[in-house]
């Protein structure tokens, strides 16, 4: 197997990094011919290695990433223009990154759809998070019963806790999308909730700090919007971002989500991507001739 392209990924090479910033290095490699024809299985790295996150993935899936329009594929296509970050590279990866223009289109609902998830992923999980609390802290009132049956009436329900009754006329219990019988204990029901908590994860946990906001998932969103915005308006994205810094204050939480309006932010320049993408210039649909000719041209060289 061959690397064909090696670059420093994530923050750094987008140019939003901390102090604290983990470094990532995202790596494309070709396989053999003899892996192809033989249909061998391709060790891939994906991890930790060291204090660096590492991933890598073949040219095959960063054809199909770059056909379906997934960040991470436009990420490392525009990657070789922060040279900075570049750590080597390939005469396939050049001729790639030569004709980067040609290899855009503006039908990528998956970068909007990106943008729009992770608006919302961690926004949610918090708001869940701080759902079973609350319960928790309901429950610390109910100690002393023997089943949640007894004060069944007065759990409360809200978006993600839901009372209902089975055909069999067992009083249930759904807490985010968890199922309780109505005949255990409020002192095990505590002790499940508690492990549910644990479940969800420290951004989860910090969202829900955060009034149910995840500051570096909103970052994500934002990055990927305006990416594609420049892709739609410049036919490119160029690293470092010129807007690194703005990126780096809503990831640290600088900005206020409500107060300095970044949802509203968020769901104007998602509205203005879609009316560019109506007036854009770039190609319809992916240019899958010209990046299967690249491919193909260079694998010919091996034969």
């Amino acid at each position: 197997m061959e690397t064909i392209f090696k670059t420093i990924y994530g923050s750094r090479l987008y140019g939003t990094n901390t102090n604290d910033s983990d470094t990532d290095i995202k790596s494309i490699i070709a396989p053999d011919i003899k892996n192809l024809i033989l249909e061998e299985k391709i060790d891939i790295i994906n991890g930790k290695t060291g204090n660096n996150d590492v991933g890598e993935m073949t040219i095959q899936d960063f054809r199909k990433f770059l056909t379906e329009g997934k960040v991470i594929s436009l990420d490392l296509l525009f990657a070789p223009s922060n040279r900075n970050a570049t750590i080597s590279t390939s005469r396939m990866f050049e001729e790639i990154f030569k004709h980067r223009k040609d290899l855009v289109c503006k039908n990528n609902n998956a970068s909007i759809s990106y943008c729009k998830g992770q608006s919302s992923l961690y926004e949610v999980k918090g708001s869940r998070v701080q759902t079973v609390c609350d319960m928790i802290d309901f429950l610390d009132g109910f100690l002393g019963h023997k089943s949640i049956n007894e004060f069944y009436e007065f759990i409360p329900e809200s978006k993600y806790v839901r009372k209902y009754v089975e055909k069999n006329k067992q009083n249930m219990v759904e807490i985010c999308s968890r199922k309780f019988e109505g005949t255990i204990s409020p002192a095990y029901l505590k002790l499940c909730l508690h492990n549910v908590v644990r479940t969800y994860g420290k951004r989860a946990k910090k969202a829900k700090e955060n009034n149910g906001i995840d500051y570096k998932a909103i970052s994500h969103a934002f990055r990927g919007i305006l990416g594609f915005k420049d892709l739609l308006r410049y036919g490119e994205i160029v690293f470092p971002l010129e807007y690194r810094n703005f990126i780096r204050d809503v990831k640290e939480g600088f900005l206020d989500y409500y107060k300095d309006g970044l949802d509203e932010k968020l769901d104007a320049l998602i509205e203005e991507v879609e009316n560019l993408v109506r007036i854009s210039e770039l190609r319809e649909d992916f240019n899958q001739e010209l990046l299967d000719n690249i491919i193909l041209s260079n694998y010919s060289i091996k034969l």
